[in-house]
């Protein structure tokens, strides 16, 4: 069901921006200010896995719901910004009838 693509897809998005903000607002000031760079060593690899795992489910769920590559592009770009999964996860909470009428 789309419903459930939607829903993996917020928590991909959520997931792909707190860890970014972890990364950059705690791990890197912490490798540079005290010398600690474990944070980056730990924190690194998880917000790959996290960019990685939101956009398979972007792709998984845009071509499930026959969404239009611009709109694809435009949640792919989100990624990219610090507070972006926040704004996905709105976007998708708001306009959820009408990316399943999309679908339809």
């Amino acid at each position: 069901m789309l419903s459930d693509h939607l829903r993996h897809l917020r928590r991909c998005a959520l997931a792909e921006s707190v860890t970014l903000l972890l990364l950059l607002c705690v791990a890197v000031p912490l490798k540079h200010a005290a010398g600690w760079p474990w944070g980056v060593n730990v924190m690194g690899p998880l917000h790959g896995l996290a960019f990685v795992l939101y956009g398979w489910r972007l792709l998984v769920t845009a071509t499930y719901a026959g969404w239009p590559v611009t709109l694809t592009l435009r949640l792919a770009a989100a990624a990219f910004l610090p507070l972006g999964g926040w704004l996905v996860h709105r976007y998708v909470l708001r306009a959820r009838t009408t990316l399943l009428a999309l679908s339809a």
